[in-house]
C-alpha cells in the first residue's frame, strides 16, 4: 500500500486564522493543518487569577528512528493563537503563575503507523486529540487555587520551536466501536488543508470540589 503524501510543514502557507476571542475559557478550533512543527524550547505562559475578595503509542518498536530538526525560530513567528482569555474585563491588578514546558530532542521518535502513516512520540505526551484528527501529543498541567479565586486566562509569553524534517504524514486518532471498524480514516478537511491544527497553543477549564478550585492547563506542543 502506499503512503499517503507527507503534508508539509511550511509556516508562511496561508493566512493566519482568525483571532476570534474564545468564550467560557476555551480556545476555539482556529486554524486547521498538518504541517507538523514542533515546539522544543521553554515556553512559558502566566496563569491569571484574582485574589480572593498516549491513545496509540508504539512503545519501543524497533523501527523507531529520530526526529530531525531545522534550527531554532521564535515562537512569535508562528501563526498560531497564543492566549486564551475569558470574557469579560480583567482587573488592573491580578496575580499570575508562571509554567513551563521544554522537551529534549532526544525524547522525540518517529514510528510507522498502519496505512502509511507516521505516529510522532514526543516524550510521554499522550495524544489529546479526537477520531479523525491527526494524533497530536497534549500537556495537562493542574494547579490548585481557593475557591474564590477568579481565573481571567492563560497566554504564552516566549519560548522557541523547531520544524520537523522531512514533513510527515501524522496517522489520525482511530474510530472507536462499529464507526469504520476501527480503522484510521482521517479528516479529509483537515489533512488537506494548509493552515496549521489545531492552530491554537493552550487553553484551559476549571472546576470545584467542596474545598478547592482546579484549573485545568492544556498546552499543544505539536501543531
Amino acid at each position: 500500500m502506499q503512503a499517503p503524501p507527507a503534508i508539509p510543514g511550511t509556516l508562511g502557507s496561508g493566512s493566519a486564522a482568525k483571532q476570534s476571542q474564545p468564550n467560557q475559557g476555551r480556545c476555539p478550533l482556529v486554524a486547521r493543518s498538518v504541517g507538523p512543527v514542533h515546539l522544543l524550547a521553554i515556553l512559558s505562559w502566566p496563569l491569571l487569577d484574582q485574589p480572593p475578595t498516549r491513545a496509540a503509542d508504539p512503545g519501543s518498536s524497533p523501527d523507531r528512528r529520530p526526529v530531525v530538526f531545522g534550527p531554532a525560530k521564535d515562537l512569535a513567528e508562528l501563526p498560531v493563537v497564543k492566549r486564551c482569555f475569558s470574557d469579560g474585563p480583567m482587573p488592573a491588578e491580578v496575580r499570575t503563575q508562571t509554567l513551563t514546558f521544554q522537551q529534549e530532542e532526544s525524547g522525540c521518535f518517529v514510528y510507522p503507523a498502519p496505512e502509511g502513516f507516521d505516529y510522532l512520540a514526543v516524550g510521554e505526551l499522550q495524544p489529546g486529540t479526537e477520531p479523525g484528527q491527526p494524533q497530536l501529543p497534549m500537556k495537562t498541567f493542574v494547579l490548585t487555587l481557593d475557591r474564590q479565586a477568579e481565573v481571567y486566562g492563560v497566554e504564552v509569553v516566549n519560548g522557541t520551536y523547531r520544524e520537523v524534517q522531512p514533513p510527515l504524514a501524522i496517522v489520525p486518532i482511530p474510530w472507536a466501536g462499529l464507526q469504520n471498524d476501527g480503522k484510521y480514516v482521517a479528516d479529509e478537511g483537515i489533512y488537506r488543508s494548509n493552515q496549521l491544527f489545531p492552530g491554537y497553543l493552550l487553553g484551559f477549564d476549571h472546576g470545584l470540589d467542596n474545598a478547592r478550585q482546579h484549573v485545568f492547563v492544556r498546552f499543544f506542543p505539536l501543531q
